[in-house]
């Protein structure tokens, strides 16, 4: 997007790079249930960090794929958003068996919150990586910090409560208690009808889809319309288009 610098060396038009940006998302939109699906079968645990993992890794090879073709690039984005798709479905599995039903609304802002803030701080560290050392730079250290995350995320995080040896015992009586009998059903019937026929689910949708609209066309976007448009520098349109997301990440927080 236009927080990266780059002698142009891709000559691409404005139809070809919004395949490049629009990829992702078409194998984001696949996973988000197969993700759920996954999840109930196998963990939260794993399918959330194997996306994580899986992304880290193609991010890192993106600059050489890009370099060989530009269709390879838009095939391994649609595949990162595949692998991307099943991260959100894959952590309501874990709190199902983490945390208590009262503290769920909570726990939900502040992990929502710290996508905003990750976008928050990637902006701007893109703008300086491309400016100090490079395009490509942006996604080695993106992606190697993702494969980073990934090996402490298998090392501290566990499946659930009962699974995890340095928990107190104070701490697991109470989520226990809390949860009650709570099973977490791994295979159920959906009632299929009575949720698409219902008009709160379809104002859930609605709301989010417009949610989504406005958030993805910022990040993909803003930054573009905002060095190429605007002329911005590079360190002014990673501060500003940075912006947007300081609003989300505290307001997510205090509503």
């Amino acid at each position: 997007n236009g927080t990266i610098a780059y002698i142009r060396e891709f000559d691409w038009d404005s139809k070809i790079q919004g395949y490049v940006l629009s990829s992702f998302f078409y194998g984001y939109l696949i996973t988000q249930v197969a993700g759920g699906w996954l999840s109930a079968k196998f963990g939260g645990k794993y399918i959330f960090g194997t996306g994580i993992a899986v992304t880290g890794a193609l991010t890192i090879i993106s600059p050489f794929v890009a370099k060989q073709s530009v269709y390879l690039l838009i095939a391994v984005r649609a595949l990162d958003g595949l692998f991307e798709g099943m991260t959100y479905p894959s952590v309501y599995m874990i709190w199902a068996e983490w945390v208590p039903p009262l503290e769920r609304s909570r726990i939900a802002s502040m992990a929502f919150s710290g996508c905003y803030i990750g976008t928050l701080v990637t902006i701007p560290l893109s703008a300086l990586l491309a400016e100090k050392l490079g395009w490509e730079y942006i996604f080695y250290v993106t992606g190697g910090i993702a494969l980073l995350w990934f090996l402490l995320w298998c090392i501290i995080v566990k499946d659930s409560p009962t699974k995890d040896r340095y928990i107190s015992n104070s701490e697991l009586s109470y989520i226990q208690e809390a949860l009650g009998e709570q099973q977490v059903c791994r295979t159920f019937s959906h009632p299929w009808k009575s949720i698409f026929t219902s008009v709160p689910v379809w104002a859930i949708i609605v709301a989010t889809f417009g949610d989504s609209w406005g958030f993805y066309t910022l990040l993909t976007q803003l930054p573009m319309f905002m060095k190429d448009t605007l002329n911005f520098d590079l360190p002014s349109t990673g501060i500003v288009a940075a912006i947007p997301y300081l609003v989300l990440a505290i307001t997510s927080l205090v509503t």
